[in-house]
């Protein structure tokens, strides 16, 4: 058999869950109390760092003492496996199947158990030993591993009893490759059972139908709590529904274009119909209605307007991005992209000013082009 696992089973994996849209992000960060979602890239990372390092490990070094290390370093990265597999069952919470298995290495205790006493022996704590029976309650000292004695690996076993002599106990690579290719392959039954339960998820909301209210400002507090409900809070359409809301909570009865503005608001309605469409079906796409709530603007003053826009998407105690954008709007102004009244607007103002004048223009081009 290779000595090696092969790199696609963690591939896959992780492409499994950081796919679905991030179901299981969404799901797991916060799951049971608890965020499950570190404990699996804890484990995703240690797998793909054991899977990559071992073939790397040298089995055939000159020196005996480096030997025995690097054999221990090769058991330690399997245990890696192991553990981190242990893990991913337990946060899906689903059922480990070697609990009682003993095939590979066929002794009267189960080939975990026998696993860990390898462990213990070639490196973790091996002046500190058990014996592998279940009747044998002595203690043991190991000797360091050495090589093609008997079998591949082995070492003395010192007792502390008078009455007890020393054995010699060995392992195969081959026997300890299958032990773990047998638990690292388990990640696809793992995978299969994620498959499932993203389908799972699917169905349920799907058949859950989405309250529609005539009023935009309500329906767009529903569609962020579904949204976060069935992808997450920050993921899918929660930053087009965020704008959205705040656009609808701007009073402009004082802002000289405010006929523009309240014909540009019943525009979003169109996005938040597709946006509940897409929810309600469960299918996270682009939306054909993404240039209403985020009109393209002048091309020719591209600078200016992103620095406008990271004044008005970051925090308000940002000085620096506040300085950038007072000279970009002061630029825009005397280009005539901005009404001069511009400065004088907050944050949520000056959006709304800007994506209705950048719609209208968007709008007046297509008209003229057709």
């Amino acid at each position: 058999m290779s000595f090696q696992l092969k790199k696609s089973v963690i591939k896959d994996f992780r492409n499994t869950i950081s796919g679905n849209n991030f179901f299981v992000l969404n799901r797991y960060r916060n799951h049971e109390g608890k965020n499950k979602w570190n404990i699996i890239c804890s484990a995703m990372d240690w797998i793909e760092v054991a899977v990559e390092g071992m073939p790397a490990i040298d089995l055939k070094h000159s020196n005996a003492n480096v030997l025995s290390l690097n054999f221990m370093q090769l058991v330690c990265a399997m245990d890696l496996v192991k553990e981190a597999i242990d893990q991913l069952f337990r946060v899906f919470s689903v059922t480990y199947p070697y609990t009682n298995d003993s095939s590979v290495f066929n002794n009267e205790v189960s080939d975990d158990s026998y696993f860990k006493h390898v462990r213990a022996v070639f490196g973790t704590h091996p002046v500190n030993l058990k014996g592998v029976s279940k009747g044998d309650n002595g203690k043991y000292y190991a000797s360091w591993s050495s090589a093609n004695i008997r079998d591949d690996f082995s070492v003395v076993m010192y007792s502390n009893s008078l009455e007890k002599k020393s054995y010699i106990f060995s392992v195969k690579i081959e026997n300890l490759f299958r032990y773990i290719t047998l638990r690292y392959d388990l990640l696809n039954q793992l995978n299969d059972f994620v498959e499932k339960e993203h389908e799972e998820h699917i169905k349920s909301l799907k058949v859950k139908v989405i309250p529609k209210n005539v009023k935009m400002q309500e329906q767009v507090e529903i569609l962020l709590k579904e949204n976060e409900k069935r992808y997450g809070g920050s993921d899918a359409y929660s930053y087009e529904l965020s704008i959205i809301k705040r656009l609808l909570q701007i009073s402009y009865d004082k802002l000289p274009i405010k006929k523009e503005a309240t014909e540009y608001l019943k525009k979003l309605s169109l996005v938040l119909d597709e946006i509940q469409n897409n929810l309600q079906e469960m299918e996270l796409k682009d939306l054909s209605t993404y240039a209403i709530v985020h009109p393209e603007n002048n091309t020719e003053f591209q600078y200016e307007y992103s620095k406008v826009f990271d004044y008005i998407h970051n925090d308000d105690n940002d000085f620096i991005a506040y300085s950038k954008a007072e000279i970009s709007i002061k630029m825009l102004m005397d280009a005539n992209e901005l009404p001069n009244y511009a400065l004088n607007l907050s944050k949520d103002e000056l959006l709304l000013v800007i994506n209705t004048l950048s719609f209208n223009r968007n709008e007046s081009i297509q008209l003229f082009e057709r």
